[in-house]
């Protein structure tokens, strides 16, 4: 076979965060637009704005967006995961909403920003499309992003002490106690630099073209503006969730123009990801740690004989016999981790899944096999396989896009070019559960026909 495969201009991991709520559904184009693949918005504060891309010069409308993301009937603080949320998770009807398409014209990427913040929200899917739900998940995801030192110390000393009421108000009134020492060495986190009057999702709106401020003169913050508002003409009154802290106000998300890029570079102040623990406090450990200390784990017996259907290739909330089942809550192993690696004798990498939550979910390793094997693979990476292999995997390629994809999605499809999937024998994609890997703390995935 003398076909040629596509690699992606840019390769970079696919993310292994934490799933939407419940099965996709498929957008609903209402007028004939080219699908746009990208997306630029900021919120106020948290604010958008919309960039067109080479696929659409369309510029999307307020009438455009899910409704669930202009106005929320429902109540989600940004601090607390949506799969945490009663008021989300107790309504099957609002899951299914969420998990359609966040706007008419299916968007991959978008980015959010805030005035409080130093940093941009980036949130991308490797499937066809973002949904609202994905928004959701990704914004919390984003505010558990470590905060160092340097971006702490570059703040003013007002904002310094209200971060650091924050950091303690998140430690011991909206932690449970058996983690609030765990969550106390993972040190602060970007939820921290919030505002606590700012932390419900209040909507997204489109604005009139005004910049949002994000810094004031001589690098001050600037005055917040005084724009918290409920859902409707009056402060919406929230309900208490569980013992964690309920607020009463909700902030107004603005936008501004896709021409303004000033407000959305992010470069007011370096980006720096390190964590710097206080020589006061003890070292934390990383997730990768966690996944090497000597303890023994016994796995979920879901992932030892599995009673679902899981094609790899296809994320899990497209599969209704893994929607239909309670593992979204359920941890993979006893005790509870937070990592886990995982080998495949197909595969020359490993796969590593990890989360910010309290341990991970089942769930979650469903959805972080497909999100890693949806990662670009590299060419070099493809020469190093023999020959008969390298005609699997273009097999495979083709296949994967040309059979196995949606006729509107396939050009999109088939320009992300080679996935690590394509490595896999197209005859053993379906998962057949875990097994402890002989000498190592690793695990070794099974797959069948």
């Amino acid at each position: 076979m003398d076909r040629r495969v596509r690699f992606a201009v840019d390769v970079s991991p696919a993310s292994t965060s934490e799933a939407s709520l419940g099965p996709i559904t498929p957008p609903q184009y209402t007028r004939c637009l080219v699908p746009t693949q990208d997306a630029s918005m900021s919120m106020p504060s948290f604010a958008a704005s919309l960039a067109s891309t080479a696929n659409s010069s369309t510029s999307l409308n307020k009438s455009q967006f899910h409704p669930a993301l202009m106005k929320p009937t429902y109540d989600f603080d940004v601090s607390i995961h949506p799969l945490n949320n009663r008021s989300i998770c107790s309504n099957v009807e609002l899951q299914k909403e969420l998990n359609s398409s966040m706007a008419e014209i299916p968007i991959c990427h978008i980015t959010l920003q805030s005035r409080h913040l130093p940093w941009r929200i980036t949130i991308s899917t490797e499937r066809y499309y973002l949904t609202a739900s994905d928004v959701l998940v990704g914004i919390y995801n984003n505010l558990r992003t470590r905060a160092s030192k340097a971006e702490f110390d570059m703040q003013s000393r007002r904002k310094q002490d209200e971060i650091s009421v924050a950091f303690h108000d998140r430690l011991e009134r909206r932690t449970p106690p058996e983690l609030r020492e765990q969550e106390r060495l993972k040190g602060l986190r970007r939820v921290d630099f919030l505002p606590h009057t700012a932390l419900r999702f209040g909507g997204l709106e489109i604005g009139k073209g005004s910049d949002p401020e994000i810094a004031g003169e001589n690098g001050r913050e600037a005055v917040p503006h005084n724009e918290y508002h409920g859902v409707g003409d009056t402060p919406a009154a929230v309900p208490t969730l569980g013992g964690w802290f309920a607020f009463k106000y909700q902030p107004q998300w603005k936008a501004i123009p896709a021409s303004d890029t000033k407000a959305c570079r992010g470069d007011a102040l370096p980006l720096i990801h390190i964590h710097e623990a206080s020589p006061l406090s003890s070292p934390s450990i990383s997730f990768s740690q966690l996944s090497l200390l000597p303890t023994p784990y016994r796995l979920h017996h879901t992932l030892v004989n599995p009673i679902f259907d899981f094609d790899v290739s296809i994320h899990p909330l497209d599969n209704p016999s893994i929607c239909n089942l309670e593992l979204q809550k359920e941890s993979v192993t006893e005790p509870p981790t937070r990592s886990i690696t995982l080998e495949s004798n197909h595969l020359p990498w490993p796969i590593t899944v990890s989360t910010e939550r309290y341990y991970l979910t089942v769930f979650d390793l469903l959805v972080g096999i497909y999100n890693n094997l949806r990662t670009p693979a590299k060419e070099e990476e493809f020469a190093r396989e023999s020959r008969e292999k390298q005609d699997k995997i273009a097999s495979a390629y083709y296949d994967r896009w040309e059979r196995r994809t949606p006729s509107e999605f396939r050009e999109q499809e088939r320009c992300k070019g080679l996935r690590r999937v394509d490595f896999l024998p197209q005859t053993t994609l379906r998962f057949n559960g875990l097994e402890k890997a002989k000498g190592s703390d690793t695990w070794v995935m099974q797959l069948r026909q």
